[in-house]
């Protein structure tokens, strides 16, 4: 591959340009570059159809693998908080749940804890059916 711009290649082996500033004495303003060129030869390496193809089905089964990972256990119990981040719901919302008793928790030292197993009975119970009503 041969281009044309500061740097030199051809056949694939780039040159390294370094250029130096020398001054003449009495004229500090005046100055010239000298190019210093070095060549070095990269290693080649060719890939073949299998090669593609052996690479392509490692990264398939490590993908596969981090898919199905299960995800670290979830804490029993949550704090307010982190029920409103989970749900995405505001302070109000959760209150209108835990008051309608849609939503149940338990009050230990002023702190508020919610079952993360009623969390996830209440979202399952709010799922829309997915049978086909119109016909």
């Amino acid at each position: 591959m041969f281009k044309a711009t500061s740097r030199i290649w051809i056949y694939s082996i780039p040159a390294i340009t370094t250029s130096f500033k020398i001054n003449y004495g009495a004229y500090p303003c005046a100055s010239f570059s000298i190019l210093i060129i070095k060549y070095y030869f990269m290693p080649v390496e060719i890939i073949t159809k299998e090669d593609l193809h052996h690479f392509r089905m490692q990264l398939l089964d490590d993908l596969k693998q981090i898919i199905h990972q299960k995800s670290p256990p979830q804490k029993e119990w949550l704090k307010s908080p982190e029920v409103r981040k989970l749900l995405r719901i505001s302070p109000g919302t959760l209150q209108n749940l835990r008051i309608k008793g849609t939503l149940r928790c338990a009050k230990i030292g002023g702190m508020l804890f919610y079952k993360y197993d009623d969390i996830e009975k209440l979202l399952s119970n709010n799922m829309p059916s997915t049978k086909n009503t119109i016909k």
